[in-house]
């Protein structure tokens, strides 16, 4: 991934993210992007970083942040 689509990801989680969070009323809410590397060499760390963790924790918020209109489908 280029450097500027990196950014960009980086960019558009946190746009995401603290509105989403301080919407659901946290407090003091801070969201900074952490790397996180893993390749196929290891793919129990590719299952649980990606599919378990992160993936799982955004697909966990969908349907309430549309039903709330925090965010549109199309962007989602």
């Amino acid at each position: 991934m280029s450097v500027r689509k990196y950014l960009d990801v980086i960019l558009w989680l946190e746009g995401i993210i603290y509105p989403l969070m301080t919407g659901s009323g946290f407090k003091e809410v801070q969201v900074q992007p952490k790397v996180v590397y893993v390749d196929s060499s290891k793919p129990e760390l590719v299952d649980g970083s990606n599919k378990k963790t992160i993936i799982a924790m955004v697909e966990g918020v969908k349907e309430q942040a549309l039903y709330m209109n925090m965010v549109d489908s199309e962007s989602w």
